[in-house]
């Protein structure tokens, strides 16, 4: 493989792994809806849209093909 394949295919993982961190920073939002702390909207919303969306970016439009590092699901 060569060099840009390389870095393709862990783009594509590491961006799988930023869309679950995307999954996994909504988290929080029950503990906002809980407490009514409705201010926070705004400021708690951006971590998860910035993980989805270098997520998307690194794992589609970076995709190399069939070529990943890491084990199949």
């Amino acid at each position: 493989m060569k060099r840009i394949e390389h870095l393709a295919a862990i783009a594509n993982d590491i961006g799988l792994v930023f869309e679950f961190l995307g999954i996994a920073t909504l988290l929080p939002f029950v503990v906002l809806a809980i407490f009514r702390e409705w201010s926070m909207l705004l400021p708690m919303a951006l971590a998860p849209v910035i993980f989805f969306l270098l997520g998307y970016l690194l794992s589609r439009i970076l995709c190399p093909g069939q070529i990943l590092l890491s084990l199949p699901s």
